[in-house]
């Protein structure tokens, strides 16, 4: 946010709300894969926003992007190993995080 308390562009309330719901969904496939998988999962709560209201629009947004650049990564790490494993299903659900994870 400007010191005016209004965002640097007028998207970026939106583009965070939507990122959000991509990042909650990813959350609940790799829920449901765990669950699969034999896991008892707890998903408890995140809040963003607080994030961002300590940060400020423009450190959020480099917090953001550096989590995401970081995620990436390790996300394709774990995705070979799983295809070393054999398990197809979990490389599903990677595959499609990552495809996500490209739209960021």
């Amino acid at each position: 946010m400007t010191d005016l308390g209004e965002p640097i562009h007028p998207a970026l309330p939106w583009v965070r709300r939507v990122h959000a719901l991509d990042e909650a969904r990813h959350a609940r496939m790799f829920a449901a894969r765990a669950r699969e998988l034999g896991c008892e999962v707890d998903l408890g709560a995140a809040d963003a926003e607080d994030l961002h209201q300590v940060l400020g629009e423009v450190r959020f947004l480099a917090f953001v992007v550096l989590a995401e650049r970081r995620g990436e990564r390790e996300f394709r790490v774990h995705r070979r190993a799983i295809a070393r494993a054999g398990d197809a299903r979990s490389d599903r659900v990677l595959g499609a995080v990552l495809a996500d994870e490209a739209r960021h």
